[in-house]
C-alpha cells in the first residue's frame, strides 16, 4: 500500500496483525527496507502491525534523504493512518528515527531503538573509517547519511515521557558506552545487551529480540532499580491473585522479571500497596525483603485523578468522615463510631458535567474515595456501586493512581513518579487541565 505525501514522496507500507488493535511501527536500517523484519510478519498477531519503506529505501519514493526528512515522512504517515497512540521498533536508523520520533511526537508510548546512535561518534572507529573507505569509492547517499548524521543532544531526551527500551548486540557496531549513554538519557529507559550477537540483530537474533519486545510490551515499568520497581496496573487486573485465578499484576511482573533477567526459579516480589481491580494506576512492588521491610515502615503516598458527576461547591476542601466496611456486600458505609477518613482534593477542570480531581487521601480506608465523593453527591464517574446508575462497563470507573511518592529503602532518596492515565475518559481532558 502506498500514501502520498505533500512532499511529493510515496511512502510504501504493508500491515499484518490485527487492524483495529494497538499499532506497532517498525522502521528499518540504513540501505534496507521493510523485508529487514520479514520474521515478525506472522508474529505478535494481537497487535496492528505496520511496516514501512522509508523514503530512499525499497519501494517507496527517492528524493533528499535526510533524517529529519524521514522523520516527518513517518509523522505524516501516523497522521493519515489516524494513529492516537502507538509504540515504535526501529532497527539501526530506524532507531534513530524513533528516538527523533519520541522527540516530536507525545502519543507514542515506547520505541525499541536496535543499535541506534546520537552521532556518527557513537560508531565503532573501524566501523566509521570503513565507511569513509567505501564512501570514497562510491560516494553512496546511504553512507553519506551515516558519516554526518544524526547530531542529538542526549540532554533533550532527559525530560521525555516515552519509555525507551535499547537494545544492542555484545559485538555491535555501536559503541556499548554510547547504548548505555542513550539509555541513562531518557527518564524511563532499560537497556538489553543480547550476547554473540553484532548489529543485525533482528535477522541473526530475530528471536531474542521478539522475546524482548513481547516482555516489554506486557507490563508497562515507570521506574526500576534493584530494589524497587513501579508499574502500571491495568483497570480489570486484579493486584494479586485470588480465587479466580484471573490476571494479576504481581504475576505478571514476576514473569516481566523472571524473563528480563532470565532468573531461574521464583522471582521474589513484595506488594507495598494495592488498588481496586475497576482503578488504574501506579503500584509500587519491591524486588527484596529488605526492601518491603523498609518500604512497609514508610509507606508510599498515592495521588489521584478522579472522574466526579457534577460540578463541586468548592474548587479545592477537605472531606472528613467517619467510615466502616460491610464485608458481606463489599462496600464502604458511614458510622459515627467507625474509622475516620480525611480526603483533600483540588479541582483541575470541569468539562462536559464532569469535573476533574486530584485527589490526596491521608486515610487508607476501603473504598475511601468512591464512598467520600459518592456521600456529598458527585459518585465517580461509572461507579455503579455507589450511585452512578449510567455505568459503561463492567470495570473501569473514574479512578487513577496517577502519582507515588516513597522514600527509596536503600538511598533515602525521595522518589517521585507521575505519569496521566492513557484511559478514554482521562483523554477528554488532555491539554485542558490547569
Amino acid at each position: 500500500m502506498y500514501i502520498n505525501l505533500k512532499s511529493g514522496i510515496k511512502l510504501y507500507y504493508e500491515e499484518y496483525g490485527k487492524e483495529d488493535e494497538y499499532p506497532l511501527l517498525f522502521l528499518h536500517g540504513n540501505g534496507e527496507s521493510l523485508e529487514t523484519f520479514k520474521y515478525f510478519f506472522d508474529k505478535l498477531n494481537n497487535y496492528r502491525l505496520i511496516f514501512v519503506d522509508s523514503r530512499c529505501h525499497g519501494k517507496s519514493s527517492y528524493g533528499e534523504l535526510h533524517f529529519n526528512l524521514m522523520r516527518d515522512d513517518i509523522i505524516k504517515l501516523i497522521e493519515e493512518l489516524k494513529i492516537n497512540r502507538l509504540s515504535i521498533v526501529g532497527y539501526s536508523d530506524g532507531g534513530i528515527l524513533a528516538i527523533l520520533l519520541s522527540m516530536k511526537l507525545k502519543n507514542i508510548d515506547k520505541i525499541f531503538a536496535i543499535g541506534p546512535n546520537l552521532n556518527p561518534l557513537g560508531l565503532k572507529h573501524e566501523i566509521i573509517n570503513q565507511m569513509k573507505i567505501d564512501y570514497e569509492l562510491n560516494h553512496s547517499i546511504y553512507t553519506k547519511l551515516d558519516l554526518e548524521e544524526p547530531e542529538i543532544d542526549p540532554i533533550e531526551l532527559r525530560e521525555l515521557d516515552t519509555r525507551a527500551i535499547i537494545i544492542g548486540g555484545s559485538d555491535d557496531a555501536i559503541k556499548q558506552e554510547h547504548l548505555e549513554l542513550i539509555s541513562k538519557s531518557y527518564k524511563n529507559s532499560c537497556l538489553y545487551i543480547i550476547p554473540n550477537s553484532d548489529h543485525g540483530i533482528p535477522n541473526s537474533h530475530p528471536f531474542e529480540l521478539l522475546t524482548i519486545i513481547e516482555n516489554e510490551l506486557s507490563l508497562n515499568v515507570y521506574y526500576e532499580d534493584n530494589h524497587v520497581i513501579v508499574v502500571e496496573k491495568p483497570v480489570g487486573v486484579l493486584s494479586q491473585e485470588d480465587s479466580s485465578k484471573e490476571a494479576d499484576i504481581l504475576s505478571i511482573t514476576k514473569n516481566y522479571l523472571k524473563i528480563k533477567y532470565n532468573k531461574p526459579g521464583n522471582v521474589y516480589l513484595g506488594l507495598i500497596q494495592r488498588l481496586d481491580r475497576n482503578v488504574s494506576g501506579l503500584m509500587v512492588l519491591s524486588k527484596t525483603t529488605k526492601a518491603t521491610t523498609r518500604l512497609n515502615q514508610s509507606r508510599p503516598k498515592k495521588h489521584y485523578l478522579a472522574i466526579a458527576h457534577g460540578k463541586l461547591e468548592k474548587d479545592n476542601g477537605t472531606i472528613v468522615d467517619y467510615i466502616e466496611k460491610d464485608e458481606e456486600r463489599r462496600i464502604a458505609y458511614k458510622n459515627d463510631n467507625g474509622k475516620i477518613a480525611i480526603l483533600r482534593y483540588n479541582l483541575l477542570n470541569y468539562l462536559n458535567g464532569l469535573s476533574l480531581l486530584d485527589v490526596f487521601i491521608e486515610t487508607g480506608r476501603f473504598h475511601q474515595i468512591r464512598f467520600q465523593l459518592s456521600n456529598i453527591g458527585h459518585p465517580l464517574y461509572n461507579d455503579s456501586k455507589y450511585g452512578n446508575k449510567d455505568s459503561l462497563d463492567e470495570y473501569g470507573i473514574g479512578l487513577d493512581a496517577y502519582k507515588v511518592e516513597f522514600i527509596h529503602p536503600i538511598s533515602a532518596k525521595r522518589i517521585v513518579i507521575e505519569r496521566y492515565p492513557k484511559r478514554d475518559i482521562f483523554n477528554i481532558f488532555m491539554d485542558k487541565t490547569a
